[in-house]
């Protein structure tokens, strides 16, 4: 990744000056101006090096000077472009040589006034393109990120391996969330040369509990087509390219350029089976951000993120803000005792914190709670079908019994040991459960010291306890 840098005026004029002065100099590989955005645009024009890129910038603010200050521009003309002595540049302008140094000055102050508002108009105008990549947010404001944020923001800025980061966890936990608010601050900072959005989200559960289809290509198709069309906009694309020629394409530009390539919802055993191979080709230098609600198995190095459930506190702020933003109750807000029940059935579950509110438009709290233990109504199905059933049908009969069981073990979680006895099964296949339990993301390992525990969370224990896993 490239280091942040926020150019104000005064720390721009000495890099302009530096620049101008080596106008005509042979290349040697270095720019005073290397830290531009404006110049990492310019290079990803093929066949010129970077003192070519670094004198087109300063010929375009030279340019606009020529139409507000002709005089400064002559001066830069025949100073820098000409590579004329400050003498004779004198005498070509008619002007002593004491009045051509305070020309000089004023010139170089100028042209970097333009430079400055160039390299900002660049910044705003890829951050605007950057962002229509995004995926829409689902979320007004964030709640219980920002440590993530804090944390994970330095893996992603590396300029080593791991090459691949993975947001993991049960759906509805916020792996979109919060990969979409990594990606606004990278592209505030602008640290990437371009960046990427593909989502294999085939279908997204609404907090109405309605259920919205989102797509049908195949993952390889849409994964290459979206990666062409977002990072090699000049290629024509067409039907009938091949995908060879879309790996071909995608690898010399995210082999030349520092990236940034986001891979939501790369949810399937067939999709991670087929697409990880070409992940790990075309990574390093850009990394790959995935979201996924199973862990990944990868040949390379992986940097892997488990999204935590929100924690009391930041799920009753979810809680509240989503009534206020949908004028339910009336304007009161929840009490505490409210909030601790909620929590108590669904847990941090965004998806589900949400879905609870927006029933209660028509419904009261103490039957929507009632439904999600009970299954009993269309909208909770769904949201169980939702989170779980993906999962669910990849386990064996043995990790079945296992997930069953799970509601049992205490809220902090029990040891191998004390699950082993409540099930009453051998070591080996408890241990084989286990382990496509805590893949899949179902069971979680909660680690004290040498010391590993199983849990579940709050809204798997409610959705174990009632009638919908009759699927």
């Amino acid at each position: 990744m490239h280091q942040f840098t926020e150019f104000d005026l005064d720390t721009l004029i000495p890099l302009v000056k530096e620049a101008l002065e080596c106008f005509t100099a042979p290349d040697d590989g270095t720019s005073s101006l290397a830290s531009l955005f404006l110049l990492r645009l310019a290079r990803r024009e093929p066949h010129r090096n970077l003192r070519q890129l670094t004198n087109r910038v300063l010929h375009r603010a030279w340019s606009e000077l020529q139409n507000v200050a002709a005089e400064d521009a002559r001066f830069i003309q025949m100073r820098f472009f000409d590579g004329e002595t400050m003498v004779s540049t004198a005498l070509g302008m008619n002007i002593s040589e004491g009045h051509a140094y305070k020309i000089r000055n004023r010139s170089i102050e100028r042209l970097a006034r333009i430079v400055l508002r160039l390299e900002q108009v660049a910044r705003a105008e890829q951050q605007r393109l950057w962002t229509q990549r995004l995926a829409a947010p689902t979320y007004v404001d964030l709640f219980g990120v920002e440590r993530h944020i804090e944390d994970l923001l330095p893996i992603l800025y590396r300029k080593e391996p791991p090459w691949i980061v993975v947001l993991e966890g049960i759906g509805g936990i916020g792996k979109t969330t919060l990969a979409h608010a990594l990606m606004q601050q990278v592209i505030a900072s602008c640290v990437v040369d371009d960046l990427a959005w593909v989502s294999f989200k085939p279908s997204q559960l609404l907090p109405t509990g309605d259920v919205v289809v989102t797509g049908n290509e195949t993952a390889m198709e849409s994964l290459l087509r979206t990666l062409v069309l977002q990072l090699a906009p000049d290629v024509p694309v067409s039907a009938q390219m091949r995908q060879e020629q879309m790996v071909d394409i995608l690898r010399a530009r995210l082999k030349e350029r520092v990236q940034i390539v986001v891979v939501d919802n790369l949810e399937s055993a067939a999709d991670l089976q087929l697409l990880m191979p070409l992940i790990e080709e075309l990574s390093n230098p850009s990394r790959f951000l995935l979201t996924s609600r199973t862990q990944v198995a990868s040949m390379h190095p992986v940097y892997r993120f488990l999204v935590p459930a929100l924690s009391r506190i930041d799920a009753g702020l979810l809680v509240q803000k989503e009534a206020e933003w949908g004028n339910l109750h009336d304007g009161m807000e929840l009490t505490e005792e409210e909030l601790d029940t909620i929590y108590a059935v669904v847990g941090g579950n965004p998806l589900a914190l949400r879905l609870v509110v927006g029933l209660t438009r028509s419904l009261s709290l103490q039957e929507v709670l009632l439904m999600l233990q009970e299954a009993a109504t269309h909208p909770i199905t769904l949201l169980y079908r939702y989170i779980f059933e993906q999962a669910w049908e990849l386990l064996d009969e043995a990790a079945q019994n296992v997930f069953v069981y799970m509601p049992l073990v205490a809220r902090r979680g029990d040891p191998f040991e004390v699950i082993r006895d409540g099930c009453g099964m051998d070591q080996q296949p408890l241990q084989d459960a286990l382990a496509l339990l805590v893949k899949l993301n179902l069971v979680d390992v909660i680690r004290n010291g040498s010391e590993y525990r199983y849990g579940i969370h709050s809204l798997t224990r409610t959705f174990l306890l009632n009638d919908a896993i009759e699927w």
